[in-house]
């Protein structure tokens, strides 16, 4: 295996590794084909993603809106990906669809994710 080759985390560990950022995950996620969302059982306003690599991150719970979920699950996995320039696309189509934003917005990576 090269030192490019990228090996990816079971679905198992992907949960273990969410546990450690909630300790009250449902059993609600989703996955794509970079990352998987956890969710709190306290429905509150964050889940938790973790990238097919590993990397854990705090990201929104937007399950009131399906269709704002499922374009975020993608947004966020072209992310987890590493596609600057598809993660850049999708992030200035989620902006525009939902919050409306003018064609002089720029890309900010660090909105995909919450801080916690």
């Amino acid at each position: 295996m090269s030192d490019t080759e990228k090996i990816d985390i079971s679905f198992v560990c992907a949960k273990e590794l969410a546990q450690t950022r909630c300790d009250t995950l449902s059993e609600d996620f989703l996955e794509a084909e970079h990352c998987w969302i956890f969710f709190n059982e306290d429905k509150s306003d964050f889940a938790v993603a973790v990238s097919k690599s590993g990397e854990v991150s705090h990201v929104y719970d937007l399950r009131d809106n399906p269709k704002m979920m499922d374009d975020y699950l993608e947004m966020f996995s072209a992310y987890c990906s590493g596609d600057k320039l598809l993660t850049e696309n999708l992030h200035r189509e989620f902006m525009r669809r939902y919050y409306a934003t003018g064609p002089n917005s720029s890309f900010n990576p660090d909105a995909l994710t919450r801080a916690g």
